[in-house]
């Protein structure tokens, strides 16, 4: 293929360098039923709730329909054949049965307009052959055009034209962008266009990496943009990397081996098989350098200290392959200080040497270059990683897109870990199996949060038992309207604990996660799965490094964990909410970057099957609340099935309420009172009665009773002196209250 470079070339590259399966699989939402099968929620192509391609929320996602139809143009036919496995044989116009549902003389293709329906099954949303491709395999229209793109190598359209892309972040940081072409972009707003680039391909030619360069008055800038799963990010290439030109690499019997990939462009000009490593001499030790073994190369190093000290790194590491390549090392004449290859050619063009000439020289050369007896040891003798990984400059803070993706709207942060705590019995493994029913089924978590596009999910319950956890499962289910076997590939559960303090547990873990395409994972309870802490729960340095080789293995998967865990056994206050604090050992809380905490806000009663709860919710992107969360399971005696009744109030209004209620029965309370002593006064007539007298008629001496006596006075029903009869045939007075005839004034009092 070649490189492709300059100025004229990079104004029109847009979707040429982001050839190829940019992005992966994934889809937004087409309806609550079915979602794509590859990580829809971290992708920018969320849909919105409902079906066909009009309701799709994601940026550009129309320019990319529109490009792939375009590109599609007389290939139709071929297309449905091959990506939608519709039988070509029926898209000939006519009517046949349908491949789907199989009604007679139901389905047919419209050779003109390029649709393709059924009578039974896909006569409503059936639009175009993309829409067929949907219908046809199962997936969403988001799904289906990115398998068409794949197919058609088109990569999808760039930026939509407004300078603005779509990007998610994922577990190392980066931002995760649709095509390289949009990678770029975020390069060239402040560095605007590239003079020339670099393009790394894999052994089957897909491309896999791109080095941008940017020739400046003050020298060069140079910048990466790299494949991963889920799209193309601004950094190097995974590890390890393919060598440069690989696809010529593989093919040739000598192979010139350069620091940079400006002096491999010059040989290749002159007809010479060459290559070099990503970053040159930084980073020899992170290169494949496999598809040199058994091959003659030839390493030509700069002219400095830095260039012998590749060619020695190289040379190491090419004596470790089998079988083994001859290596030699050329020094090329005349070079000036810093030089190479390229300088070696330009400088021989302008003395006026034909192509055939340097090449012949060059191939002279070699023949008689040093053959180096490499010690395979020192490519042992690595630099040392460069650190940090990666750097912000204030131009990048400045303009960089850093912003998150929910998974539960003010729940739940994509690619962020979390903790899921509580104490005995306060529904942890319930209320988690409520979120991931809800990620999975693009239903509200707790009948209020909402899920912005379902994903598959898997979850560990390895406490409850099977039982319990198929129990939970479908009543949850059926409480959220939902068939249970409808989430079939949506929600994983098995109860097969692990211990994820290990390598090879946290490689199962990610198999399994990978092999079911998993956005998020459940990990309930702690102390089962994080066996290894065992030792070491209290020593928060050691818990941390644990839990961040566990968090980062994931998320750089673009796989968000949660895990359950216990608050400590004795609280200061039981019935008060949790805060981080409160999880049992060191290192839980520093981990967590986002939480659910689960308390009681009262005793359960046994058998009621009635759960008055704090659910503290918050996270590092500025989520923080309070709710008061009732849970009704029914009373475990019940004959039938138990169930999943949820009430949630924010803990503020809860309080109000509370307040207000008190404050009706009180005043209920202090009205019941004072007619109490009202009829107690009309049945002494003449009479009055002391306090103690009217509080021993049942009212009491409590503050109700003394607002009821208060109030009564306040609104001149009764009236209080030092000097009244308050027992038959007395003439002298006692303090105490007499009644006042209604709607009377009395001077007296």
């Amino acid at each position: 293929m070649g490189a492709r470079r300059g100025r004229d070339a990079a104004g029109a590259r847009g979707q040429a360098v982001g050839s190829g399966t940019n992005g992966g699989t994934g889809g937004g939402r087409g309806g609550r039923g079915h979602v794509g099968t590859k990580n829809p929620a971290i992708y920018g192509w969320q849909a919105a709730r409902g079906q066909g391609s009009e309701d799709m929320r994601s940026i550009g996602t129309q320019e990319r329909f529109a490009n792939v139809k375009r590109l599609a143009a007389g290939r139709e036919v071929e297309i449905l054949t091959a990506v939608g496995g519709i039988p070509s044989e029926i898209l000939d116009g006519k009517h046949h049965p349908c491949p789907k549902c199989g009604g007679k003389d139901r389905a047919r293709y419209d050779l003109d307009e390029h649709f393709f329906y059924c009578n039974r099954c896909f006569d409503k949303n059936n639009g175009d052959f993309i829409a067929a491709v949907a219908w046809a395999t199962g997936w969403n229209q988001v799904r289906a055009l990115v398998e068409v793109e794949k197919y058609l190598g088109s990569g999808g359209v760039s930026g939509g034209g407004n300078g603005h892309y779509h990007a998610t972040t994922n577990g190392d940081g980066k931002k995760v962008y649709r095509t390289s072409a949009d990678a770029l972009a975020a390069y060239k707003h402040y560095l605007g266009e590239p003079s020339t680039w670099f393009e790394y391909t894999d052994g089957s030619g897909v491309c896999v990496g791109i080095v941008y360069r940017w020739d400046t008055a003050s020298g060069k800038e140079i910048r990466p943009v790299s494949r991963v799963a889920d799209g193309w990010i601004c950094g190097g290439m995974p590890e390890p990397r393919p060598v440069y030109q690989q696809q010529d690499v593989v093919k040739a019997s000598t192979v010139y081996l350069d620091e940079g990939e400006k002096a491999v462009n010059a040989s290749r000009d002159i007809g010479l098989t060459a290559t070099t490593s990503a970053n040159g001499a930084k980073s020899p030790h992170k290169t494949d350098w496999s598809p040199l073994a058994g091959k003659e190369v030839i390493i030509r190093p700069d002219n400095d200290a830095d260039g012998e000290k590749y060619a020695k790194a190289v040379a190491g590491l090419l004596a470790k392959l089998d079988p083994a390549p001859v290596v030699k090392i050329l020094r090329l004449p005349d070079l000036p200080p810093k030089g190479d290859a390229y300088d070696y050619i330009a400088k021989r063009k302008s003395e006026g040497a034909t192509v055939d000439e340097i090449r012949n020289e060059i191939v002279h050369m070699a023949q008689y270059a040093e053959v180096v007896e490499a010690d395979a040891e020192a490519a042992n003798e690595k630099e040392a990683e460069p650190w940090p990984s990666r750097e912000y400059t204030a131009t990048d803070l400045a303009t960089l897109d850093f912003s998150i993706t929910w998974l539960c709207d003010q729940v739940l942060v994509a690619l962020q870990p979390a903790i899921a705590g509580g104490g005995w019995k306060c529904l942890k493994t319930s209320v988690l199996i409520d979120l991931f029913v809800s990620l999975a089924s693009g239903t509200d978590f707790l009948n209020r949060f909402r899920v912005p596009c379902p994903v598959r999910v898997g979850y560990i319950s390895a406490e409850s038992g099977m039982n319990t956890n198929q129990e939970t499962f479908i009543r949850i289910c059926k409480a959220k309207g939902i068939d249970p076997g409808s989430l079939t590939d949506q929600f994983i559960m098995t109860d097969d604990s692990h211990d994820f303090t290990t390598a090879a547990g946290i490689a199962a873990l990610v198999a399994w996660c990978k092999r079911r395409q998993f956005v998020a994972v459940g990990v309930d309870p702690a102390y089962l799965n994080f066996a290894g802490l065992a030792e070491t729960s209290a020593n928060v340095f050691a818990v941390g490094a644990a839990l961040r080789t566990f968090s980062r293995a994931l998320l750089s998967e673009g796989i968000t964990p949660t895990v359950a865990h216990h608050s400590i056994k004795v609280p200061l206050d039981r019935y008060a909410p949790l805060d981080l604090a409160a999880l049992s050992g060191s290192g839980w809380a520093e981990f967590a970057r986002q939480w659910i905490l689960l308390s009681r806000r009262r005793e359960y009663v046994d058998g009621s099957g009635f759960h008055e709860l704090h659910c503290r919710i918050g996270g590092s992107a500025g989520h923080s609340s309070l709710w008061h969360l009732d849970v009704d399971e029914g009373p475990s005696d019940q004959t039938g099935p138990r169930k999943w009744r949820i009430g949630l109030t924010e803990a503020g209004q809860a309080k109000r309420d509370a307040k207000r209620a008190k404050d009706e029965a009180f005043g209920m309370d202090v009205q019941g009172k004072a007619e109490m002593i009202v009829k107690h006064l009309e049945q002494r007539p003449g009479m009055a009665d002391t306090e103690t007298g009217i509080c021993k008629l049942g009212i009491g001496r409590t503050k109700a009773a003394l607002q009821a006596l208060q109030s009564l006075v306040d609104s001149g029903r009764i009236a209080f002196s030092d000097d009244c009869v308050c027992k038959p045939g007395r003439t002298s007075g006692r303090p105490g209250y007499r009644l006042l005839p209604e709607d009377t004034d009395d001077e007296n009092t």
